[in-house]
């Protein structure tokens, strides 16, 4: 990692860690350009400017809020079809069971009456062929 040269009032320069170079230059009466250079300044926002960013953070925070709030809404609106959707699937379960059973019935009564015809067509003939 490369060192950080900064200087001392009478223009000696020293080097510094790049990660506290600044802090620690500047703390102790340094600075960031040799002597004579002009020192590139941060820029420092006007208090317009950070109203207008506080106001643009708080429109965004109160679009995040009704979209969450929106979220919400919809998750809720989720959940009550589910839980409408389960109501209704243990219904049609249930007349599934039904049906079956009737038509379980059904099967056994006309395999039933099929086997009652069955014997009444064999009886017949069997009582004729008597007489």
């Amino acid at each position: 990692m490369a060192l950080v040269t900064c200087y001392d009032p009478d223009g000696s320069p020293h080097q510094k860690e790049p990660i506290d170079a600044r802090e620690a230059c500047l703390h102790n009466g340094f600075t960031m350009a040799p002597p004579g250079e002009a020192m590139v300044a941060e820029y420092v926002p006007t208090k317009v400017e950070l109203l207008a960013a506080r106001d643009q953070m708080l429109e965004r925070e109160r679009a995040l809020d009704e979209r969450s709030q929106r979220l919400t809404e919809a998750e809720e609106r989720v959940a009550e079809q589910a839980r409408v959707n389960e109501v209704e699937a243990q219904r049609l379960s249930a007349e599934l069971v039904t049906i079956q059973a009737e038509r379980s019935t059904a099967v056994a009564a006309a395999a039933a009456a099929s086997a009652a015809a069955v014997a009444a067509s064999t009886e017949k003939p069997a009582k004729a062929a008597k007489a």
